[in-house]
């Protein structure tokens, strides 16, 4: 008796049928990706309008924006570091840094410790 060639073969059409499943995960997956974002100059918004698309600048804002700095233009950049200038003078107490800005050149930080008072000139560079 001759073997039947035209039986269906159920391991093959598993594997097909695995393939095209991932395949269509893979597409769904591609969907859920939100497009590239070029600007943010709206800056951060409001939890509160995370769900309303239509608002004119929800294109341009996101949810959170930490250490970055956003550019006028568009873009952002990250936050410049900080750079250690001295140790304090009791390390065991609370210091307490204030920024002052005499003028739009001269730019100062007051230090307050228990009893002592410090003042450092920022500088640009």
């Amino acid at each position: 008796m001759a073997k039947n060639t035209n039986r269906f073969n159920i391991k093959r059409f598993g594997t097909i049928w695995m393939m095209v499943l991932f395949c269509l995960a893979v597409l769904a997956a591609q969907r859920t990706f939100s497009p590239s974002m070029f600007s943010f100059t709206s800056g951060q918004v409001s939890p509160k309008l995370e769900a309303r698309s239509e608002f004119q600048k929800y294109d341009s804002s996101c949810r959170v924006l930490e250490n970055f700095l956003v550019h006028t233009q568009g873009p952002v950049s990250r936050r410049p570091g900080t750079r250690f200038i001295t140790d304090a003078n009791d390390s065991t107490s609370a210091v307490r840094l204030i920024p002052f800005e005499y003028s739009t050149d001269d730019a100062y930080v007051l230090t307050f410790e228990d009893g002592i008072m410090g003042v450092f000139r920022t500088t640009s560079d």
